[in-house]
């Protein structure tokens, strides 16, 4: 800005401090970047569950084990780095479909050793001819 000057007819010209202008100019962009944030954050999606594969790798001689039920890591026992030694558990897991499996046959062999250890006179004749099958087998 121009203002009036001495008798000779100059113009001085009044500097204004350009710190506040930097200031303002700094304080809008942080107001700016943090609109855009927000904005970005509620257009993009983060995924909250994410399925990874994974094969866990040694120098020793490589076990794979699949499962053809659904498996559950219940309890990790070793953190990522930390060393290992033979035979200790790595994690503990869980399957509905292999536990239930488990219970029937354990529940079968059960019915087959009171099925063995009955005296049932149906029962032993029975058993009679199945060890007559299996020694004609042999």
């Amino acid at each position: 800005m121009l203002s009036a000057g001495d008798s000779n007819g100059e113009r001085d010209l009044v500097l204004y401090s350009s710190r506040p202008r930097a200031i303002r100019l700094v304080l809008y962009s942080i107001a700016i970047g943090v609109l855009a944030l927000g904005v970005v954050s509620a257009v993009l999606r983060v995924p909250r569950h994410v399925e990874l594969q994974c094969i866990l790798r040694s120098n020793a001689t490589e076990r794979v084990h699949r499962f053809a039920e659904d498996v559950f890591v219940e309890q990790y026992y070793v953190r990522t780095g930390e060393l290992v030694r033979r035979g200790q558990p790595l994690v503990r897991i869980s399957s509905p479909q292999i536990a239930t499996h488990v219970m029937e046959y354990t529940l079968a062999r059960l019915q087959e050793e009171v099925f063995e250890n009955t005296e049932l006179p149906i029962h032993a004749k029975t058993q009679t001819e199945l060890r007559l099958q299996q020694e004609k087998v042999l």
